[in-house]
């Protein structure tokens, strides 16, 4: 936990969850009641939680209501860590619109990092770039104080997901590491910083076959040992991939992941161009309800194959329809007559393999095409 100064969070307004009611039992004990969505919680509260909560009916920072209370006796410090740990609880909330300051400076500002970048910035989520109390780089995906219920609840599983997933992996040294996980006030997922480039910026500049080569050797065998550990990756596109400095490949974003043969959290949307046939729709950036599998990972693979070794994707259209039509059917140029002699016949085959339209004719697995790449070497 961060040390909080005066300047900080505490003289952010703070006002009583709209959320919350507070009134008595027929024990005239004090009651708060909690409501999300169709459930509501009851707590049962003393009569200084109650003193004190009465105070943010408007909104006021902890150190107004501090200054005040101190007056009336309190210990001001005592108040400000009172106020802190309350924070923690459905009882109160941040008033964003009031300090005008936007949720995810808010969200740094109360752990003491420092807001680099914004990667995602949408209405309820967004993925970003700080920095640490202690001057290290990290990314956080957290949510972004969300209206609806149903949309925090959808996000909140989504990140819990992700985490269980990416804990799972961690023994992969290619799989980007968690460093902390936080539900309360902010729910946040933090993972390391990896310097360097995602593998689109890296293949559209002028890469030699060897460095190619190396890539396509990496990203096979992190695929392989994702499935090896029993998860489905489900959104594998060059952009989840990043290439440090020294040329190591690493694995990044699994908020589509999810263990074989555990419930699936669908998701909308996709990279049009990596996406397997059979979850292909008429629709511009949505995938069909089609589950996940690894026979679509393996796909997947093989269109980042192809076009990490021509720096083009097999399938192309001048529309979205074009290109689903191209996709669906299954046509594209080979590999031998792009790259020639460059790579061998047996792993542009492999490749063609992973690209099969129906999924029963793709690989079961990754070993064969990780053995061609390493004999390659």
């Amino acid at each position: 936990m961060m040390q909080v100064s005066d300047g900080g969070i505490f003289n952010l307004p703070l006002r009583l969850s709209g959320s919350v009611v507070i009134d008595g039992d027929d024990k005239q004990r004090i009651v708060a009641s909690v409501t999300r969505g169709k459930a509501t919680s009851r707590y049962i509260i003393d009569s200084q939680i109650h003193y004190f909560l009465q105070q943010f009916a408007l909104p006021r920072s902890l150190s107004e209501v501090a200054d005040q209370l101190a007056d009336e006796g309190y210990s001001r410090d005592n108040v400000l860590q009172f106020g802190k740990n309350l924070v923690k609880t459905p009882l109160l909330e941040f008033c964003a619109e009031e300090s005008q300051i936007p949720e995810i400076e808010l969200i740094c500002q109360y752990w003491g990092w420092q807001w680099m970048a914004s990667f995602k910035h949408r209405k309820f989520d967004g993925v970003y770039q700080v920095v640490d109390s202690s001057g290290c780089d990290r990314v956080i995906k957290a949510i972004r104080s969300p209206q609806s219920y149903s949309e925090t609840m959808r996000i909140s599983k989504q990140l819990e997901n992700e985490r269980a997933v990416m804990l799972r992996l961690q023994g992969i040294p290619e799989v980007v590491r968690v460093i902390d996980w936080q539900v309360s006030p902010f729910m946040t997922l933090s993972m390391e910083y990896i310097h360097g480039r995602n593998l689109t910026e890296c293949v559209l500049a002028d890469a030699s076959i060897q460095d190619r080569l190396n890539w396509c050797r990496q990203i096979s065998r992190i695929v392989r040992d994702i499935h090896s550990a029993g998860v489905v990756h489900g959104d594998l596109h060059t952009s989840n991939f990043m290439c440090e400095q020294t040329g190591l490949i690493r694995a990044i974003d699994f908020d589509s992941s999810f263990v074989a043969g555990s419930p699936y959290i669908p998701r909308i949307g996709g990279a049009a161009h990596f996406m397997p046939p059979e979850r292909c729709t008429d629709h511009w950036h949505e995938s069909s309800e089609a589950t996940p599998d690894f026979a679509s990972d393996i796909y997947q693979l093989g269109v980042i194959l192809y076009f990490v070794l021509t720096g083009k994707p097999p399938f192309r259209g001048e529309t979205y329809s074009e290109l689903m039509k191209m996709v669906k059917a299954g046509h594209f140029r080979k590999l031998e007559s792009i790259v020639g002699e460059n790579v061998p016949m047996p792993i542009t085959q492999s490749i063609h393999d992973c690209l099969a339209i129906h999924p029963a004719l793709r690989p079961a697995s990754l070993d064969n095409l990780v053995g061609l790449f390493e004999e390659f070497k």
